[in-house]
């Protein structure tokens, strides 16, 4: 199941990514592109503000997939 997958990669990686510079909540959810609501399950980060890549610390760049149950990797939504 997609979103209990998702739900597991977020408990397991919810204390580290509030860790990082300008995260402010984490949560499982629809990814959103372009605008739009995917019908994709991920990690939902949710930051003040997005800010450059450039002027983020390696440490503070919100990866773009987490591991999840098995061998997946459950995928993660930046948004404000």
């Amino acid at each position: 199941d997609p979103v209990l997958a998702a739900l597991s990669a977020q408990e397991e990686n919810q204390e580290q990514l509030l860790q990082k510079r300008n995260v402010v909540g984490v949560g499982t959810g629809y990814r959103i592109k372009n605008g739009k609501m995917t019908r994709e399950v991920c990690v939902q980060v949710v930051v003040d503000r997005k800010l450059p890549l450039g002027s983020l610390a390696a440490a503070d760049v919100v990866p773009e997939g987490l591991a999840g149950p098995g061998r997946t990797t459950i995928g993660t939504d930046v948004r404000c």
